[in-house]
């Protein structure tokens, strides 16, 4: 039986959440309720609630994770960044991999560096390859020295 959206937000909103057991607690049927907590939520939670997203394989996790990524808050997009790295098997969400390519594109281009620095981590896992160019890019000119010296690295691990 799945917990209403108050018993949700309750378990996700504590300091250190242990994402595998929540997960497996809260289970698939909980999708809906932490959909409604990345959309409509404080930071926060939002981040904490994707995160958990990313454990729970469906096609509205994904699109939970897509949301999450367009945040205006960078923490949220943190996290999000993050999430696509736990979904390098994309079949399991009912999706393929353009889905976590084309976000992590887009992250690995975000203003803040935080949120550039976790995608390219999570690039890393679903496959550094589809996402050559936007790393080639980030190494050429990002901003920040550390993040193109983190891209090469990504790069040379590649060749």
């Amino acid at each position: 039986m799945a917990l209403g959206l108050e018993e949700v937000r309750r378990r996700v909103n504590v300091d250190e959440p242990d994402y595998p057991k929540l997960a497996a607690t809260l289970g698939v049927e909980s999708v809906p309720q932490l959909r409604t907590l990345v959309e409509a939520d404080d930071a926060a939670v939002a981040s904490k609630a994707a995160y958990l997203l990313s454990l729970l394989p469906s096609p509205e996790s994904l699109a939970g994770l897509e949301v999450d990524a367009r945040s205006a808050d960078e923490s949220v997009r943190v996290a999000a960044a993050a999430a696509f790295g736990n979904v390098t098997s994309l079949s399991a969400f009912g999706a393929g991999p353009a889905a976590a390519e084309t976000q992590l594109r887009r992250l690995l281009a975000d203003s803040d560096p935080g949120v550039r620095k976790v995608a390219l981590r999570s690039a890393e896992a679903v496959g550094p390859h589809a996402l050559r160019t936007a790393i080639e890019q980030m190494a050429s000119s990002d901003p920040e020295a550390l993040l193109r010296r983190a891209a090469e690295n990504v790069l040379r691990d590649l060749s």
